[in-house]
């Protein structure tokens, strides 16, 4: 990157992104075999990633938690090792690969969903991309699972989605939202997750709750219900004219954009 004394930015990391598998809980799809989501982690080079996406400014990161919410699982990323997902994609049955109906990317995370869609063709998942608008992606997400049978109703056939979200509070309301069967935005209902869960509500202790907290997030990351990428780079510049520097202007915790504006202060006159 430049070093250009009127170029100041922060790399303003925000919250992953990551992957998730829409019909994994369908026997019949390829995603409900834990090799092929493994074979799929194993595929990315996140550093690659970062370093094409944000100049080397997104963190790779093993958790869909962002690491400084309090009581998130700190993990480090899988590496890169694109012979083992081969291995895992062959030992699942699916030595040739498979072809999905769509790869869904957050929107105007369109051009990282490439190079994902790229990483993921080496081990033989190949798909096309399906580019939504924001308010219709997020309806999506909240019509959930169908009541009968399997998938997601927002996401129907065989898709893999890319997600990112900041839910300012602590690891627990990720896991509300995320993780517990019928959370608002959840493509997971795994019965150990859910008991953790109530358990979590019944409790009144706090090292209990966040033990518990902890529980849920590792299942969810050791079985690859989601696959973490990196934490994104949400870069924050100032121009010539702004004072001091741009981590001055992010005062309000767990929101990412600068301000309040009267909070921005001139360069005095010279």
């Amino acid at each position: 990157m430049i070093h250009d004394p009127q170029l100041r930015y922060h790399p303003n990391n925000s919250a992953p992104f990551w992957l998730m598998f829409p019909d994994m809980d369908d026997p019949k799809s390829p995603f409900h075999d834990k090799r092929v989501r493994k074979a799929a982690s194993l595929a990315l080079d996140r550093q690659f990633l970062a370093d094409q996406e944000t100049a080397g400014m997104a963190i790779p990161w093993g958790n869909f938690v962002p690491p400084e919410w309090p009581g998130a699982v700190q993990r480090p990323p899988d590496e890169f090792n694109l012979q083992e997902a081969k291995r895992l994609m062959t030992e699942a049955g699916y030595a040739n690969g498979f072809r999905i109906d769509w790869f869904t990317p957050f929107p105007a995370a369109e051009s990282l969903s490439l190079r994902l869609m790229e990483q993921l063709r080496e081990i033989g998942i190949s798909s096309e991309m399906n580019v939504m608008e924001r308010p219709v992606f997020y309806q999506k997400l909240l019509e959930g699972k169908p009541k009968d049978g399997y998938g997601h109703k927002g996401f129907p056939g065989r898709q893999i989605v890319l997600a990112i979200s900041v839910i300012a509070g602590d690891a627990s309301l990720y896991v509300d939202h995320w993780l517990r069967c019928g959370g608002s935005y959840s493509f997971v209902c795994d019965q150990q997750i859910d008991a953790l869960w109530q358990r979590y509500l019944a409790s009144r202790d706090p090292h209990e709750r966040a033990e518990l907290i902890q529980q849920a997030q590792t299942i969810a990351l050791e079985e690859y219900y989601y696959v973490p990428i990196y934490i994104n780079s949400f870069t924050l510049g100032v121009g010539p004219r702004i004072a001091g520097k741009p981590d001055d202007y992010i005062s309000i915790p767990m929101v990412v954009l600068p301000g309040p504006p009267e909070d921005f202060k001139l360069q005095s006159k010279r």
